[in-house]
């Protein structure tokens, strides 16, 4: 048994070729704890404030600033205690998570969302919320060349029919 939780994303990938460098790599992405925190009324910069740190203290852990007074938390250990200031919610295996590879990334997903992602992801950790296919879809740069993505779990499949088919018109190779 694995020492992770299984991405939905798992058994599709498995069958990828090794990609090209040229190509779009995507790998799943796993983590212990998946975490929705909505900020009371005035307490959203103490909020905010308190699950930076917690993102600067804690490796691999991922804040997404997802709407006014949310955010979406990934990580590897416990979720910080905000006390008074936010309610969270564990999300569990809600979310399907995928890392997209490649200077291609953006512009597949480009051809799916309404949004300028060259703007709107200019800099590590900025996210976007968004629709593609009908599929809420959270997108994240987590690097230069890297994408984050999160989409509701029982569409993982769906997403990815959506997400292979507009690589394969831009006439890239999706690999692992």
């Amino acid at each position: 048994m694995p020492d992770h939780q299984l991405s939905a994303f798992d058994t599709i990938l498995a069958d990828l070729p090794t990609a090209h460098p040229f190509g779009l790599r995507v790998e799943a992405l796993h983590v212990h704890q998946t975490v929705a925190t909505m900020a009371y009324r005035g307490a959203e910069d103490d909020t905010g404030a308190a699950l930076a740190a917690f993102a600067r203290g804690a490796p691999g852990a991922t804040v997404l600033k997802t709407g006014p007074g949310t955010w979406l938390t990934l990580c590897e250990e416990s979720h910080p205690g905000l006390d008074d200031a936010a309610a969270t919610f564990d999300q569990g295996d809600g979310y399907a998570l995928l890392k997209l590879h490649g200077p291609a990334a953006m512009r597949v997903l480009q051809k799916g969302i309404f949004v300028d992602l060259e703007t709107a992801l200019a800099s590590d950790g900025d996210c976007v919320c968004s629709v593609i296919a009908h599929i809420n879809l959270i997108a994240w740069r987590a690097s230069s060349g890297t994408l984050g993505v999160a989409v509701p779990r029982s569409f993982a499949g769906s997403f990815w029919h959506w997400f292979s088919a507009a690589a394969a018109a831009e006439g890239l190779a999706v690999g692992r």
